[in-house]
C-alpha cells in the first residue's frame, strides 16, 4: 500500500522547509511537489495555466491520475499543499502577478485538495495521513518579509489576511478530516513556531513510521 501525508499550512509556515529536512534525514520519506503545483505542472504539458483552470473539469482526471502515479511504492510520499485557497489571488501568486483588483481579503475561499482526488486516492487504498502546520502570525509575518528581500514577492504581508488565512486552512483542514472519515490517528495539529522546530522534524518522523503519536500543540 503507498503511503501519503498531506502537510499544509499558509504560505511561509514552512511545509517545505520541513519536510526537506525530514527527507535529508531519513531515506524512508520522500518530497512530491506536484500536488501543491498540480495546475502549473500540467499546464506546462499541455495548455495555457489560465486555460487549465477554466477548463478543470477536462483537466483533473489526468492530473489526479498523473499524482497518483507519481507516488513512491518505497516510501512515504510528504506532499505540500494549501487546506484552503483563493483561487484567482493564488493563481495571481503563482504567475507572480500583482493584480491591485484582485485583494486577499474581498476573494472567498475553497478546498485546495479537490474532492475527487481524495476519493480516488482512497479507492487505489492509499494510506492517507493529514497534517496541519500552524505558527503565530507575527512569525509568518516575518518569514513573509524574509521571502520578499529575497525573491521580490510574498503572499499578503498584511496581518489580517495572514490571521484569515490561517482560520480558513483550519476550518478546511477539519472539514477534510470530517467528511472523509480520516482515522483520527491519521491525522494532526502541529505548532510550528520557531522554538518547536527542531522538535518537530523528529516527531513528525515518528509518527508518520508509527513509532508514538504526535503530542498536541
Amino acid at each position: 500500500m503507498k503511503r501519503l501525508c498531506f502537510i499544509g499550512g499558509v504560505s511561509a509556515v514552512g511545509k517545505s522547509t520541513l519536510i526537506e529536512k525530514i527527507t535529508s534525514l531519513n531515506p524512508s520519506f520522500t518530497f512530491n511537489k506536484f500536488h501543491h503545483t498540480l495546475v502549473r505542472e500540467f499546464s506546462k504539458r499541455e495548455i495555457d495555466l489560465k486555460k487549465a483552470l477554466s477548463h478543470w473539469s477536462e483537466v483533473l482526471p489526468f492530473a489526479i491520475e498523473t499524482y497518483i502515479g507519481s507516488l513512491s511504492e518505497r516510501a512515504i510520499t510528504l506532499s505540500d499543499i494549501h487546506y484552503a485557497v483563493q483561487p484567482n489571488y493564488d493563481l495571481a501568486a503563482h504567475q507572480r502577478e500583482i493584480i491591485s483588483e484582485i485583494q486577499p481579503l474581498d476573494e472567498p475561499y475553497v478546498w485546495g485538495v479537490e474532492r475527487k482526488l481524495i476519493k480516488q486516492l482512497l479507492q487505489d487504498t492509499v494510506r492517507l495521513t493529514t497534517l496541519l502546520l500552524t505558527a503565530p502570525s507575527k512569525e509568518i509575518y516575518a518569514r513573509r518579509v524574509e521571502k520578499f528581500k529575497r525573491e521580490g514577492f510574498a503572499r499578503s504581508l498584511k496581518m489580517e489576511s495572514i490571521e484569515k488565512e490561517s482560520e480558513m486552512e483550519l476550518q478546511f483542514f477539519k472539514e477534510i478530516t470530517k467528511e472523509f472519515g480520516i482515522d483520527l490517528d491519521n491525522y494532526k495539529l502541529i505548532n510550528n513556531s520557531q522554538t518547536n522546530y527542531e522538535r518537530n522534524i523528529g516527531e513528525v518522523i515518528k509518527f508518520l513510521k508509527g513509532q508514538e503519536p504526535l503530542k498536541p500543540c
